[in-house]
Order: C-alpha cells, then sequence, then structure tokens
C-alpha cells in the first residue's frame, strides 16, 4: 500500500453488507452543494453467500469538515 501522509489527507471508508455475493466496480469521489459525495458502485454476483463489500478513499484535509454522502448502489 502506499504511504499516506495523514497530515494532509484522511482516510474515508465503508462496508456494505449484502445478502448475497457482491463484487466492488467503482467509486468517485466529489465536492458538491459544500459536501462530499462518495458514489461506490457495486455488481451482484449469483451465489448465496453474504459478502461485505469494503471500499476506501484518500481525501486531502481540507475537506475534513464536510459532512459526507455516501450514495452505494448496484450497477444495473
Amino acid at each position: 500500500l502506499p504511504a499516506i501522509d495523514f497530515e494532509k489527507y484522511f482516510i474515508l471508508t465503508g462496508v456494505y453488507r449484502h445478502y448475497q455475493c457482491a463484487l466492488f466496480d467503482s467509486q468517485q469521489v466529489s465536492v458538491c452543494n459544500n459536501k462530499i459525495i462518495y458514489k461506490v458502485r457495486m455488481i451482484q454476483q449469483d451465489c448465496l453467500a453474504a459478502i461485505p463489500v469494503s471500499y476506501a478513499t484518500v481525501i486531502e484535509k481540507k475537506y475534513g469538515n464536510l459532512p459526507v454522502e455516501f450514495d452505494v448502489q448496484f450497477q444495473n
């Protein structure tokens, strides 16, 4: 893993638990209307195992006081 300078950055992370297999597909972080929008897209798989999907990103500390909105969905 790359080194993270925690003087300048912080980590935003989450876990989505799903009732069947799912895979992480993509993520996008943006600042809109004075809040951080963290979009995560997953792909549902054909199996019946409950799988947690983890995701993380590094964000500059200058945005650390903004509220965060998680938009976690499955790809269509």
